[in-house]
């Protein structure tokens, strides 16, 4: 990463937190992200001191860690809240390296992250971290064994950091000029909380952006929160003077639920359903719904609203790309596959006997709404299928920003319940893997360029489920063709974590083997018929590490043999 030169201004972010151990360089940090006037800094520390007339050592040495601890926890309210600070449009808290040990300090940030704001954890190695504390003014570190206890506090409160953590920058051997530049780039997404309203229950929120320009469109994430359509669609725009809801079989009630919503808004509203699954997703399913958008009397201010899983969406969004050359749609994903994947990003399409989402255009919807709720009267397997794609942004997360916490929280759920509705982070887990993905569409919307890592363990599940006649899922497929991504890697003197990559899987009750009829020859064949093959040449997603994706080109054929044989039962 290129440092940033002395004296430039970093851009100015989002409400921001820092959190961190001791010697991370919170303060200083904190100081550069508002060194321009426009946001405003606290430093916690400062504020307890400002308060108590007396510096941290001394009211530790009179008052004890306790009382120190509950001036900390007000002090820290006040200032993520803004109670009592000037109504500049950043702000940014520095924490003392022990605050997020208090419950009420961790509730706070946790509110603070749920509304958009942004908790960076600054990690700094014990190596580096040494020369920053000489001379230091730390009461928990005096003595003269202060590394040593540094290390022990940090190790206590490291999994503290990492739950509340919505970033993660390494400031070890970074000026801190750099460390400032990183955090801004990473927190100067739009303020979505105030663009576009949360409702009563609440939620998460992404903000999707792309590299052609336009208007971004909020993705929300919670239990309940399919009522939060109402606000999203005056926030987004006009609103529609007819709408034409596409649902799967099964869920009547669901459509129910957003027809009254449009029409408590003055849309009227019109319901066509398309068969289940893949099935719906021919030609003769994108027909039908054209046909209902004729009988609807849809124009170009009308809009498309797909209700169901990944291929409801993408269908849905295949019309309204094609009808009246285009109109506005928003997916509420039933499944969790949905949810993490087709839903957002744009891509639509339909099948063709020649393969899958061969035809099909780039389109964005105008709104995403993931109401965690719809999940329950799934099949549990059809819940894990989902996990796929998450588990596969673990891996691929290019910026490091949340793939290794994707994989952490997936390795705790799977000691914690064999059934993810159960995960009390599955929200969470949602909420960054949707990250990951907002940043590569961000980046590359078109899919020239790193949006390409995205399809990490596809080549081989799009050929995988063509074989089997789209019965096999599509996360499961995925699953398979991550671990045979992963082997073809190692073949190749990557990284050599086939091993992990099966484990992970293994332990949410994803497959890890094909165990298909279908030949090598037959399944060499269907993915030469991949999208991303160039040239008559395959084109694999492979990893040089975790959180490193790379691309493979025309790999040599013995090594594809011997990653088959690796996912074969």
């Amino acid at each position: 990463m290129t440092p940033a030169l002395p004296g430039r201004r970093v851009p100015t972010p989002a409400d921001v937190v820092l959190v961190g151990p001791p010697g991370s360089g919170k303060t200083t940090v904190a100081a550069l992200l508002c060194e321009d006037g426009s946001s405003e800094v606290v430093d916690t520390d400062a504020l307890v001191e400002q308060r108590a007339g007396c510096t941290v050592a001394e009211l530790f040495a009179t008052r004890g860690e306790t009382h120190f601890r509950e001036l900390e926890a007000q002090a820290v309210q006040e200032a993520v809240r803004g109670t009592g600070f000037s109504a500049a449009p950043g702000r940014v808290v520095a924490l003392g390296g022990g605050a997020v040990m208090t419950p009420r300090v961790a509730e706070e940030l946790r509110r603070f992250a749920a509304d958009g704001g942004h908790v960076v954890w600054l990690q700094v190695g014990a190596e580096a971290v040494a020369e920053r504390l000489a001379g230091g003014d730390r009461p928990l570190l005096a003595g003269d064994d202060a590394l040593a206890r540094w290390q022990q506090l940090a190790a206590q409160r490291e999994s503290t950091w990492a739950e509340l953590a919505t970033q993660v920058v390494d400031t070890t051997g970074r000026p801190p000029h750099e460390v400032a530049r990183i955090v801004a780039e990473r927190t100067r997404d739009e303020d979505v909380a105030d663009r576009w309203p949360l409702g009563p229950r609440s939620g998460l929120r992404v903000a999707v952006s792309t590299s052609e320009g336009g208007d971004a469109y909020p993705v929300t994430i919670g239990h309940g929160v399919l009522d939060d359509l109402a606000l999203l669609l005056p926030a987004t725009g006009a609103v529609p003077p007819a709408a034409l809801v596409v649902h799967q079989p099964g869920l009547e009630p669901v459509v129910e639920r957003v027809r009254a919503v449009l029409e408590a808004a003055g849309t009227p509203v019109h319901v066509h359903g398309i068969e289940a699954a893949e099935a719906g997703k021919r030609l003769e399913g994108v027909a039908g719904i054209w046909e209902a958008c004729a009988a609807a009397g849809l124009d170009r201010g009308g809009l498309l609203v797909a209700v169901g899983g990944g291929a409801c969406t993408d269908v849905t969004g295949f019309a309204a790309a094609t009808w009246m050359r285009g109109v506005d749609v928003v997916h509420v994903p039933t499944t969790l596959l949905a949810m993490v994947d087709a839903s957002v990003g744009g891509k639509t399409g339909i099948n063709t006997s020649a393969g899958k989402n061969l035809v099909g255009a780039f389109h964005q919807p105008r709104a995403v709404v993931c109401d965690l709720d719809l999940l329950a009267g799934l099949p549990v397997q059809d819940v894990r299928a989902g996990l796929a794609e998450v588990v596969k942004c673990g891996y691929i997360d290019l910026d490091e920003v949340d793939g290794w916490q994707i994989l952490d929280r997936v390795r705790a759920g799977a000691e914690h319940s064999a059934d993810p509705r159960e995960w009390p982070f599955l929200a969470e887990l949602v909420h960054r893997a949707l990250r990951v993905k907002a940043r590569a569409v961000a980046a590359d919307t078109r899919e020239a360029g790193v949006r390409e890592f995205l399809n990490f363990g596809h080549t081989l599940g799009h050929a995988l489920e063509k074989v089997e006649g789209f019965a096999l899922r599509h996360g499961d497929a995925v699953a398979i063709g991550m671990v045979f991504a992963a082997a073809l890697g190692q073949e190749h003197d990557l990284w050599p974590g086939t091993d992990e990559v099966r484990g992970l899987l293994t332990s949410v009750g994803l497959p890890t083997r094909y165990e298909g009829s279908a030949t090598w020859e037959e399944v060499r064949v269907a993915m030469a018929g991949d999208k991303k093959a160039r040239a008559g040449a395959l084109r694999f997603v492979v990893l040089e590490e975790v959180c490193r994706p790379a691309t493979l080109d025309a790999p040599d054929e013995a090594l594809l043999r011997r990653a088959w044989e690796a996912v074969r039962a």
